[in-house]
């Protein structure tokens, strides 16, 4: 399951890292930061990708409140990992991948603190349409 989700994921970012500033994913960083460049790293987001790995014992969180999380020391070295005892389906697994990529990938060019805020991240998820984050009402 997380090997096919890992190659969904892969592959949709190696669709947008082509189209460059075009692509969705980089618009809706933009969009959501309001800065004029922005530096895309995506070579790093596939790396923690290709490293995501399930979290079988509790051993990075309990898993009480979240499904999936970006978590490390730094910033730069922080991998992704994702609660290995509930049972999501594959999409969401899927999805679940793909945003916790994005954490990270987009960096700003000018002077002062490179990487964004959560905040601002979760904003461009958003506008992707990311289900986590976006509530439609029934």
């Amino acid at each position: 399951a997380l090997d096919a989700a890992k190659s969904a994921v892969l592959r949709f970012y190696a669709r947008e890292a082509a189209l460059g500033d075009e692509s969705d994913v980089a618009r809706a960083f933009y969009a959501a930061t309001g800065e004029a460049r922005l530096r895309f790293d995506w070579p790093s987001a596939m790396g923690r990708i290709r490293r995501a790995s399930f979290d079988n014992k509790c051993r990075v969180d309990a898993w009480t409140d979240c499904l999936a999380m970006t978590s490390g020391a730094t910033y730069a070295t922080s991998e992704i990992y994702i609660c290995g005892t509930k049972h999501v389906t594959q999409r969401a697994l899927t999805s679940l991948l793909c945003h916790e990529g994005l954490h990270n990938l987009a960096r700003r060019v000018r002077p002062g603190n490179t990487y964004l805020s959560e905040d601002l991240e979760h904003i461009a998820m958003a506008l992707l349409g990311d289900p986590q984050l976006v509530h439609q009402a029934d």
